[in-house]
């Protein structure tokens, strides 16, 4: 029974650890995302509105994605 609940215990640490190394990667990947819109909507002299408009979406959404509050679904 010890085996058991200390290969069980081994586990659960793991578990833990990958879903904190995906939660960091999520975030991570979220920032990315968020800097790339902004540098091409400025490249291509948009502002967030026009880009909105062009995308058929709220400004406020994509303010949301330049600062990485959300991502595009």
């Amino acid at each position: 029974m010890k085996k058991e609940r200390k290969v069980y215990s081994c586990f659960i640490d793991q578990f833990k650890c990958i879903n904190l190394i995906l939660k960091i990667m999520g975030e991570k990947d979220k920032e990315i995302i968020g800097h790339n819109i902004k540098y091409l909507r400025k490249e291509k002299g948009f502002t967030q509105q026009e880009l909105a408009d062009r995308r058929g979406i709220r400004r406020a959404s994509i303010g949301a994605y330049e600062e990485c509050r959300a991502t595009p679904r």
